[in-house]
């Protein structure tokens, strides 16, 4: 469980348009089970791994206004989703990564991929 909370400034864009004050908060209940696992191919290390995320938002209040009025926004409040990931161990310090991460609520899809590459500086563990 998490609460999150967001408040943005009041500011006049470039063609004088007032954006007041906006507030966003929520909380958020999820369940996110998974499954991995890692073993060797060669001298590298890989390491797999998928995840199930349901997450429900509790209280959701997104508010925001212009100099046009005050504006609220609602947006689907359950997320149905899913991850999987692949790390390669390289080295003891470079690693490989993919990932893929796919959402849905009851008004919006997504789709994200992520390639990853990181190399550890320094002697220690």
């Amino acid at each position: 469980a998490r609460h999150v909370y967001f408040h943005g400034i009041s500011f006049t864009d470039s063609t004088g348009t007032r954006f007041g004050d906006s507030e966003s908060s929520y909380g958020t209940v999820s369940f996110e089970p998974g499954l991995s696992t890692a073993f060797l191919v060669g001298n590298a290390r890989v390491s797999p791994g998928v995840r199930l995320l349901l997450q429900q938002r509790i209280g959701y209040q997104n508010e925001s206004s212009t100099d046009n009025g005050v504006f609220t926004f609602a947006d689907g409040d359950f997320t149905l989703g899913g991850d999987f990931v692949t790390t390669v161990d390289v080295t003891e310090r470079l690693s490989a990564g993919i990932a893929v991460q796919g959402r849905v609520t009851q008004d919006q899809k997504s789709l994200l991929g992520i390639l990853s590459l990181n190399y550890r500086f320094g002697g220690g563990t």
